[in-house]
């Protein structure tokens, strides 16, 4: 994975070694996105059911509930959800320092480093939620939350494009956003070439489809 110089971060493989990288596909770099968003999914339930109610990918909730203990003062929620909010942005900001640090110093291969740091933090998470299913606080409770943030943080930065779409592999209500947008450029196009004749060219459009580029974001 290397930078260009949009600051989009390429994902490469080598072939023949380090020294020739080729680009993935949009294709390819779209299958990991997913994959990566599933990791994201099943990372965000398993924590939530292990940290009681706390987000570890998805921040939205941890901030709705932080604005819910204010009014009541209630600090001990408030701190486990800021926790969780406050360890994701280190993570994200680690990630994009390890993303900046290595594309000056020329690595090929940026995305080996942020998802094996990724996948050693999970590792270590499993380890030691299987030692410790139900944490006391605040030991090894903050430690967890850290393990599992922080992982979804580096991931969020490991991926930020497919193709001309920016895309957030913990960041479901953008993806949705920019879905429903996508979907409604395509069916402007379609009615604007199905207009007044619909039964003589709805076929023909419907094979023109996949060229629509409201209608590859939106797949």
């Amino acid at each position: 994975m290397a930078e260009n110089a949009h600051g989009d971060i390429g994902i490469v493989r080598a072939y023949g070694g380090w020294r020739r990288p080729k680009v993935l596909a949009r294709r390819e770099k779209a299958v990991l996105a997913l994959a990566l968003t599933w990791v994201a999914g099943f990372v965000d339930v398993v924590g939530f059911v292990l940290f009681q109610g706390i987000y570890t990918a998805n921040m939205s909730g941890n901030t709705i509930d932080v604005g819910r203990a204010l009014p009541d003062a209630t600090f001990g929620p408030m701190l486990r959800h800021l926790s969780a909010i406050l360890y994701y942005t280190a993570g994200m900001v680690a990630g994009r320092i390890v993303v900046d640090y290595a594309a000056r110093h020329r690595v090929r291969a940026i995305a080996s480093i942020t998802l094996t740091i990724e996948a050693a933090m999970l590792v270590a998470l499993m380890y030691l939620g299987s030692v410790h299913p139900h944490p006391p606080q605040p030991w090894p409770f903050y430690a967890l939350i850290g393990l599992a943030a922080v992982a979804m943080g580096f991931q969020n930065i490991t991926v930020t494009h497919v193709g001309a779409l920016t895309v957030f592999t913990c960041f479901v209500t953008g993806a949705l956003t920019k879905f429903a947008q996508s979907c409604a450029r395509y069916i402007f196009w379609f009615r604007d070439r199905t207009e007044r004749r619909f039964k003589r060219r709805v076929w023909k459009v419907i094979r023109l489809s996949p060229r629509n580029g409201g209608f590859q974001e939106s797949c």
